[in-house]
This record gives C-alpha cells, structure tokens and sequence, in this order.
C-alpha cells in the first residue's frame, strides 16, 4: 500500500467484549492515541464496516463550514429510557454471554439485575443519560474533555451493558457541548452524525448494488454497514469518489 497524504499507525490489540465497557475502554484508548498526533480540527470513529459518500475536498468544506459543532447522534427520549436499564445495574458476566456457556451466563445476569433490583440498587440515578450510534465526528475541545473525565467515565460506566452507545451521548448532553450539537435538516438520530444507517431493514442493514443511486444523493458524509462479500457496491462508491475528486481538479 502506498501512503501519499497521511499516515497509518498500527497498534497493539486490544481485548474487547461485545456489550462490555472495554468497548469503551477501546474507544478511549483511540482517542487518546489520535490526540497525541494533534491537534486536529475533527476526530472521526469509523469502523472497519464504513465509507465515506463524499470527495475529500467536499468532507473538507462540509466540516470547515460547520465548525465546532459536534457530530453526535442523540435518540429519541423513549429511546434514551428504555434504554437507562444498562447502566442502572451492575452486569458482571457480559463478556461470558458468547462463550460456549451462553446461555446459562445470559440467566445468570438477569438474576443478578433482579437481585440488585430487590435490594434497590440503582447506580447512577443522579445522571441524565443518551443514547445513539457510537460513531461520531467530534471536535478537538470535545475529544479534550472526553479525556480530562475518562476517571469519572470510568466509574460511571464500569460493569455496565452496551454503554459504549451512551457514554459519549451522556457526557456530552451534560456539558456545554450540548449547545454545539449539530441539528441537520433531516430528522434522525443517524443524520446528526452524518451517517447513513438503515436500521429499518436490519440490525443495521448491508448495503447492496442497488442501493448505489439512494447513497450517491445521500446528504450524509458516511455510511455503515458494508460487507466484502458485496463488494459491487463499494466499488462503484470508490469510481463515483474518484471521478468527484478529479472534477475538482
């Protein structure tokens, strides 16, 4: 692979669990390593599943004419409640939920949480917490602030379930920062982040082949999920990219 504008740093694997806090641990860990590189205008979390819809030069002036504001996307206050159950309790075994004793540990933390229930634990009561997708395009001041409460985000978020959905949402909806969230025309948790997720037709859906001509008009800067097994599509997102980029030329 040949690097002409940027740099890839390639660090030591990190043990994440699904639906554990080291999913926020990893994410922590990320931020900190980019910061150490900055300052930066923006942080992106992408994964390893996401596209960009839109040329370099076209991201640059989306994020130059938005400045300061965070992309952060925050659910619904249903959404947000249901939701509270995951970090109310203390959930113990989550990291054992896919081994070869699921089953059982899936009981075992629903006896946990019913006991804590009986004897009226309720940690975190105090706080007003959010929910939405953990991919985000935040500023430098946020990602500073992310990082001077990484104590605090700690203690908040220790043993809790699926937390790496709300911890950023949280922090941010209970600072300043609330005031600088991005609100986009277009209603919808997904389009405060500039993302195009389709959770209407999967667990979030795979784009395919012919979804090609919805994304190419999408207003969203990226997109998620995208599966190597289609790999059409995210060819004819790459050509469509680089034609964009030599028009600008």
């Amino acid at each position: 692979m040949e690097l002409k504008y940027s740099n890839i740093y390639v660090f030591k694997k990190v043990d994440v669990g699904w639906g554990e806090d080291s999913q926020i641990e990893c994410e922590m860990f990320l931020f900190n390593e980019a910061y150490k590189k900055g300052p930066f205008d923006y942080y992106h979390l992408l994964s390893g599943v996401d596209l960009p819809l839109k040329s370099n030069d076209y991201i640059h002036d989306f994020f130059d004419q938005n400045k300061g504001k965070e992309f952060v996307g925050i659910m619904d206050e249903q959404s947000c409640f249901i939701c509270y159950k995951r970090v109310c309790y203390y959930y113990f075994f989550v990291r054992y939920e896919r081994r070869k004793w699921g089953r059982f540990i899936v009981w075992l933390n629903k006896i946990s949480v019913k006991f804590q229930k009986m004897v009226g634990i309720n940690r975190n009561k105090d706080v007003i917490f959010k929910k939405g997708a953990n991919w985000v395009s935040v500023t430098q001041s946020f990602v500073e602030y992310i990082l001077s409460n990484r104590e605090i985000i700690k203690q908040m978020f220790c043993y809790t379930y699926c937390a790496d959905e709300m911890f950023i949402q949280t922090l941010l909806y209970n600072s300043g920062f609330k005031d600088c969230l991005y609100i986009p025309k277009e209603a919808g948790e997904h389009n405060m982040c500039v993302r195009e997720i389709d959770w209407d037709r999967g667990n979030p859906y795979i784009w395919d082949n012919g979804d090609f001509e919805y994304l190419k008009k999408s207003n969203n800067i990226f997109a998620r999920k995208f599966n190597s097994g289609k790999s059409e599509i995210v060819d004819k997102i790459y050509d469509y990219i680089k034609e964009s980029n030599n028009r600008r030329k």
